[in-house]
């Protein structure tokens, strides 16, 4: 009973936090050593902002700051196709579905790119990169999911694989899947 207090208080704390930018960019300035005890020596990349963007994107999903690199490790770290999970994920998803929908939602975020998009904007996107397939939506995002990730992961909000795929669009690994 105690712990599911702590764990409410500190939500809470994080959710009030997270309303404004200069809270995230606080967050993220604690989180970063983290990060790096944690996951080891983060690329440039990983700035303060995209820490504060992936804690804006994930606010309602944790209950503790630290909980970021255990729960969403995958966000700063280069994928890896080779795991026997990654393989047994990429055999789902296909590769005709793969090569079909990550050039053209490159396209099409990268068109976007200059514009600070925003979740109904990259919902969109997916959407109609969808369409234009003939693919159902949950399909796309289990295919940018595994290519900025390497595995299944548990969230399908829009938001989360936008966050993903804007960090990926800027990576060397859009080249070799």
């Amino acid at each position: 009973m105690l712990r599911e207090k702590l764990d409410w208080i500190n939500k809470t704390h994080l959710l009030r936090r997270a309303e404004t930018e200069e809270g995230l960019e606080k967050m993220a300035a604690i989180l970063r050593p983290k990060l790096e005890a944690d996951l080891g020596p983060l690329s440039d990349e990983h700035s303060n902002d995209y820490i504060a963007r992936v804690i804006g994107t994930l606010k309602e999903r944790i209950k503790n700051i630290y909980d970021v690199p255990a729960l969403c490790g995958y966000f700063f770290r280069t994928p890896t196709y080779t795991s026997d999970e990654s393989v047994a994920y990429r055999k789902k998803i296909g590769d005709e579905t793969l090569r079909a929908v990550l050039p053209l939602a490159l396209e099409r975020f990268r068109a976007d790119e200059s514009a600070e998009l925003g979740h109904e904007d990259a919902k969109q996107i997916l959407k109609d990169v969808a369409d234009k397939l003939g693919l159902k939506l949950p399909v796309v995002m289990n295919a940018l999911r595994y290519t900025v990730s390497g595995v299944k992961v548990r969230e399908t909000r829009i938001s989360h694989v936008h966050c993903h795929f804007t960090r990926y669009m800027h990576c060397q690994g859009a080249k070799t899947i």
